[in-house]
């Protein structure tokens, strides 16, 4: 095994290094003041720890620029099994980084409390890997996480406050998951995918949230969520989409998914909002079967549907005065439209286009209230 800790420290810098025990290293690193730089390095271990807690603003957990090992993640571990990594940063303006390659059963956390911090985890060549991103009270902040060739593997990124930026990539991961929650206005969330059985979520707005720093519980937040814009993108097969947009306006939410057997569901509660839907299949018939749900409770919403290939399905609710264009090009499509309207006047109708391309297609569209405008093309 194999530990290498680096610390530049421009105010009261602290660190201690408990001896390894067995086959596991154990180390902390404390810096309080600013503009501090920590790193640690482990590898060849089995159940080693490592802990970076900076309390101040411009502190870096990243090798200093001007060292030998300049862009070395703050905390890297390689070839080690059951080991934990944590960077803890309270202040503004800080960068936490922490690599870990090659592991098993592996989890890492980084943890910001401010404004205009950045975290990244990346986890590459492993298995049952867990990487969070975890920022709260502040804006400007951005998070990503990274797992590459991880199977089994978590990603979460947690946010609070306005104008954030989180994502998740994962690709070559087959039996991973994507969970990203954002409590405020103007966040926006990204999600990239390749493998099969993967599952991605995007929670904005109001609605359950994480209650502890491990997300491990949750709760109810009741709060404001306007104007914020989620992404999820699924290449693969039996993959799984959920986005929910709740009690909030003026948000927008995109799912691509590349292949058979994928489901996307997005539900948006508020007024002013938007949904979009790719779904590409491939492969027979009888094996595409993509399915979208879009569900927006509330006046003024909009839902675009677009999917290429055989035996996909469709269902598009919407509540208020509100607009769907649907798009289905092979054949045994199926297309359900429910517009529950409020206008009482021309201006204020509910429209729906629905044109199927192929063969053995259905379609069917409902329209409650005054002035509804709905048609039906189909192509044989």
């Amino acid at each position: 095994m194999k530990t290498r800790r680096t610390v530049l420290a421009v105010a009261v810098s602290l660190a201690l290094a408990v001896p390894a025990l067995a086959q596991a290293d154990t180390s902390y690193l404390t810096q309080y003041g600013t503009d501090n730089y920590g790193a640690i390095e482990q590898s060849n271990g089995s159940g080693s720890y490592a802990s970076i807690y900076q309390s101040g603003n411009g502190n870096n957990a990243l090798y200093a620029p001007d060292g030998d090992y300049e862009g070395v993640p703050g905390i890297k571990q390689t070839d080690t099994v059951s080991t934990s990594a944590a960077v803890q940063q309270y202040g503004t303006e800080n960068s936490g980084v922490l690599t870990q390659n090659q592991t098993t059963s592996a989890d890492g956390n980084v943890h910001q409390n401010g404004v205009s911090n950045y975290a990244t985890v990346y986890q590459d060549l492993g298995a049952n890997l867990s990487g969070k991103v975890l920022q709260y009270s502040g804006t400007e902040n951005g998070g990503h996480v990274s797992q590459y060739g991880s199977t089994y593997s978590t990603g979460t990124v947690v946010q609070s406050g306005s104008f954030n930026y989180g994502d998740i990539s994962q690709s070559a991961a087959d039996g991973a998951s994507a969970l990203i929650q954002q409590w405020g206005n103007s966040n926006s969330g990204y999600t990239y995918e390749s493998g099969v059985g993967l599952q991605s979520a995007i929670y904005q707005g109001n609605g359950y949230w994480c209650t502890d720093s491990s997300c491990s519980s949750y709760d109810y937040y009741d709060g404001t969520g306007d104007y914020n814009y989620a992404y999820v993108n699924q290449t693969g097969v039996a993959q799984s989409s959920r986005i929910g947009q709740f009690d909030s306006d003026g948000n927008y939410a995109t799912v691509y998914q590349y292949g058979s057997q994928n489901d996307s569901v997005i539900l948006q509660t508020g007024d002013y909002n938007g949904a979009g839907v790719v779904q590409t299949g491939y492969g027979e018939s009888s094996e595409q079967q993509n399915t979208s749900d879009v569900q927006q409770l509330g006046s003024y919403s909009t839902a675009y549907l677009n999917q290429n290939g055989s035996g996909n399905d469709s269902h598009i609710l919407q509540t208020g005065v509100s607009y769907v264009d649907a798009v289905q090009a092979g054949n045994g499509n199926t297309s359900y439209v429910t517009q529950y309207g409020t206008g009482a006047t021309y201006s204020e109708r509910n429209i729906a286009t629905v044109s199927q391309i192929g063969s053995g297609f259905y379609s069917s569209v409902y329209q409650s209230g005054a002035s509804n405008v709905a048609t039906v093309t189909q192509h044989f």
